[in-house]
């Protein structure tokens, strides 16, 4: 908010938009859950430290209402996670988590009033019947998680405007290729543990596998046959 003119500022506007559709992207393609989309696209858009990987393991255990069993929903929980991540000034005191908590207790408010419950399974059950409808919803409610949020920190930290990954932000992931890299990733890692097993196993081992695999086969041609 610009305190000359009470307008938003134009800048950290467009930056809260541009956070929104990441996060909602981050999901809609099937790269991310919930939780892992927002705090992805606010720790990696607005430089708040935390390696990737690590954020995503952070994260990796709040989808779909904390472990798949319809609690809070995980785009509050990435949402909140997010606001620790930049507001907190990470001390014991109780004032290096004032902050921290009071915009949390502001964001699971709005959620609450926004879509009429923080709960995973009455969100489901209050929405449509249909996957699509349902999965749209889901994005949408992450879209608008990462939003708000990026909202309450850059009105704390406002510096944090020109230090924002645009590369990041405006990058857009495909549902096809992700689905294609998480295939390769998958024929990979079979192709890399088979190779490590033929390096460490003795190639007298090997070898009796090999024959047994080929007096298997030729019983087996024998029973067709």
């Amino acid at each position: 908010m610009n305190t000359e003119t009470g307008r938003p500022d134009t800048a950290a506007e467009a930056l809260v938009l541009i956070i929104r559709q990441r996060a909602f992207n981050l999901m809609s393609s099937g790269k991310m859950m919930c939780s892992e989309a927002v705090l992805s696209a606010l720790n990696q858009g607005l430089d708040g430290g935390l390696p990737p990987d690590v954020a995503m393991k952070l994260a990796s255990g709040f989808p779909e209402g904390i472990g798949s069993s319809g609690c809070t929903c995980g785009a509050l929980t990435g949402g909140i996670m997010s606001l620790g991540l930049f507001l907190s000034r990470g001390d014991v005191t109780s004032g290096g988590r004032r902050t921290s908590m009071t915009a949390s207790g502001r964001l699971h408010g709005d959620f609450k009033s926004r879509f009429g419950s923080t709960c995973c399974r009455v969100l489901i059950k209050n929405g449509s019947s249909e996957f699509h409808h349902h999965f749209e919803a889901c994005c949408e409610r992450g879209g608008w998680a990462a939003e708000y949020a990026a909202r309450i920190i850059l009105a704390e930290r406002p510096e944090l405007v020109f230090q924002s990954n645009q590369e990041f932000l405006r990058r857009r992931d495909s549902r096809f290729a992700v689905m294609i890299g998480k295939l390769l990733k998958r024929i990979g890692s079979s192709w890399i543990r088979g190779k490590l097993y033929r390096l460490s196993t003795p190639a007298s081992t090997l070898n009796s596998q090999r024959i047994t695999e080929g007096k298997n086969g030729h019983s087996d041609n024998t029973v067709g046959s």
